[in-house]
C-alpha cells in the first residue's frame, strides 16, 4: 500500500542537499564552525557581528575596519586585542554568535571628569558629548524652574515674560548655541549664589567655573554672529545680549572703582553700561513688528505690560515700603544749588529725576500710588536712560554726580529675590563714601549707607526660588 500524500515522505528517503563546502573560509568562521562566504577583505558574518576577519596568509581585517562595511561603527583597540587573542582552555567559546565585550564597551562610556563638557583649553575628548548633555540637563532644569522666574519683577506664574524666560529662551538656545551657553552660564551663576549658603566653597567654585566657561563660549559666539545680524537672528542676539548683561551683574564688581556705570577714574563707559547699550543698539536696529515675533512675542511692550497694575512694585511683590521722599527732596535741593562744575547741576538733575521716578514706581509716592510708566519698576532702566555727560562726571569723581549715583544704589536690591544684583548697592555706596571721605558731601551719604546696610537680601532668601 502506497503512502498517502498527507503522510509525507520518510526522512530516510529524502534527497540529500548538496552544498559547496567552504575550505578557504576565514579563521573566525572556522573557529565558530559556521559557513563562510569567503568574501574579501571581510566576510559577511564577520561584518555582521563586527568580529575580526582573518584569512590564512592574509593580514587580518581588524574588528573596527570590518565593521565599517556594515554600519560605520568602530570599536576601541581594547576590543580588537581581546577578540584577536586566543581563548584560554577553560573559557573556550563554543560555536555561535560572538559575544560582546561589555567591559570594553563600559570603559568607552566612562564619563569625563570635566564637569562643563566643554573640554580643556588645549582640546576636547570624544566622550564629552554625553557629559555635556548631563550638565546641560541639570542647568537647563534649574534655569527653567528657579532662575527664569527670578529675572522678572512679578510673582504671577502665568505672566508672559515669566513664561518667555522659562520656556521660550531655552528653545532659542537650542537653535543658537551662543544663547544656550549664556543661558547655562546664568543658571550656573544662580547655583553658585545658592551654594554660598548651602553647599560650601567647593560647590561655589565648581559652579563659578561652569558659569565662567559657558559665558566665555557664549560671548565668543555672539560676537562672531553680530556682523551678520539680520531679521532671522536679531531676536536671538537680543536675548543673548540680555543674558550677557545678567551674567555681568552676577559676576559682581571687578574692583573698588567699579561703579556699575563706569570705572571711577577710567575712560569711557564701564563694561556693564557698554553691554546695556549693546542691547539698546540691537533693539533699536529693527522695527518692533520684526523683533518681537514668534518666540519673542511675550517681550513686546504691549504684551509684557498687559498684566502690570498701577500698584507700586513693593505692593505687588509684598516687600516693605521705603520712605524715600524726604531724603530725595533734600538731595534735589543740594544738586540744584551746586555750582562746583560747569553744567553739572542740569545734567545731574535729569539723572536725579530718573532716580526719583524709579523710587516712585517701586515704593510709591507719599500717597502710595505709582503714577509713572510700568517699565520704571525695573531699577536697571536707569542704565538705559543715563546720559554720557553724567557718566563722565561720575568718572571724574564729581561729588554731586557721585551722590546721585549713591542714592540710586539702594534701588538695585529693592526686590529681595533679585539675587544677581546682590552686593552691588553696598559696594557702590562704600566706594563713593571712600571717595567723599573728609568732605561735607559725606554727610549726605548717611541715608543710602543705612539703607544698604539694612538690606534683607541674602543667599537664603533666594533659596526657595
Amino acid at each position: 500500500m502506497n503512502p498517502s500524500p498527507s503522510q509525507g515522505v520518510s526522512p530516510s528517503r529524502r534527497p540529500k542537499r548538496h552544498h559547496h563546502k567552504s575550505r578557504l573560509g576565514c579563521r573566525t568562521c572556522k573557529q565558530r564552525r559556521v559557513k563562510c562566504d569567503e568574501a574579501k577583505p571581510a566576510c559577511a558574518r564577520c561584518v555582521s557581528f563586527g568580529a575580526v576577519c582573518e584569512y590564512l596568509g592574509v593580514h587580518p581585517i581588524p574588528r573596527s575596519d570590518s565593521a565599517l562595511f556594515a554600519v560605520g561603527r568602530s570599536s576601541s583597540s581594547s576590543d580588537d586585542d581581546h577578540l584577536s587573542q586566543p581563548c584560554s582552555p577553560d573559557r573556550r567559546r563554543r560555536p555561535g554568535r560572538p559575544r560582546r565585550d561589555w567591559a570594553a564597551a563600559a570603559a568607552s562610556l566612562t564619563l569625563s571628569r570635566d564637569p562643563t563638557g566643554l573640554g580643556h583649553p588645549g582640546g576636547g575628548h570624544a566622550d564629552e558629548a554625553l557629559t555635556m548633555s548631563l550638565w546641560q540637563d541639570e542647568l537647563l532644569h534649574h534655569f527653567s524652574l528657579h532662575t527664569a522666574p527670578s529675572l522678572v519683577g512679578t510673582r504671577i506664574v502665568g505672566h508672559p515674560v515669566v513664561q518667555f524666560w522659562r520656556c521660550n529662551a531655552p528653545q532659542i538656545g537650542l537653535a543658537h548655541s551662543y544663547a544656550l551657553h549664556l543661558t547655562l552660564s546664568l543658571a550656573a551663576f544662580h547655583r553658585r549664589h545658592l551654594a554660598r549658603a548651602h553647599d560650601g566653597r567647593d560647590e561655589e567654585r565648581r559652579y563659578l567655573d561652569l558659569a565662567t566657561r559657558h559665558l566665555s563660549r557664549g560671548v565668543v559666539g555672539m560676537h562672531s554672529t553680530l556682523p551678520s545680524m539680520s531679521r532671522a537672528n536679531c531676536g536671538a542676539l537680543l536675548v543673548a545680549s540680555l543674558l550677557v548683561c545678567f551674567c555681568a551683574f552676577a559676576t559682581g564688581p571687578t574692583g573698588s572703582t567699579d561703579l556699575l556705570l563706569c570705572e571711577m577714574g577710567g575712560a569711557g563707559p564701564g563694561r556693564i553700561l557698554s553691554l546695556a547699550r549693546g542691547w539698546r543698539l540691537i533693539a533699536e536696529s529693527f522695527d518692533a513688528s520684526t523683533l518681537y515675533t514668534g518666540l519673542l512675542r511675550p517681550l513686546a511692550p504691549e504684551v509684557a505690560g498687559s498684566l502690570d497694575d498701577s500698584h507700586p512694585l513693593c505692593v505687588s511683590l509684598g516687600f516693605p515700603r521705603l520712605d524715600w521722599v524726604p531724603p530725595l527732596q533734600r538731595l534735589r535741593q543740594v544738586v540744584a544749588l551746586d555750582t562746583s562744575s560747569s553744567g553739572s547741576p542740569t545734567c545731574c538733575l535729569r539723572a536725579l529725576q530718573h532716580v526719583e521716578t524709579i523710587y516712585e514706581a517701586i515704593y510709591g509716592d507719599d500717597s502710595g500710588a505709582a503714577n509713572c510708566p510700568a517699565y520704571f519698576k525695573i531699577a536697571l532702566v536707569f542704565l538705559y536712560l543715563v546720559e554720557d555727560r553724567f557718566v563722565a562726571l561720575v568718572q571724574a569723581g564729581e561729588p554731586i554726580a557721585l551722590l546721585v549715583l549713591a542714592y540710586y544704589a539702594p534701588l538695585l536690591e529693592a526686590d529681595p529675590k533679585d539675587w544677581k544684583l546682590h552686593g552691588w548697592s553696598k559696594h557702590i555706596v562704600a566706594s563713593i563714601g571712600d571717595r567723599l571721605a573728609g568732605t561735607w558731601y559725606a554727610e549726605l551719604l548717611a541715608w543710602p549707607s543705612r539703607i544698604t546696610q539694612e538690606s534683607t537680601l541674602s543667599p537664603r532668601s533666594c533659596a526657595s526660588d
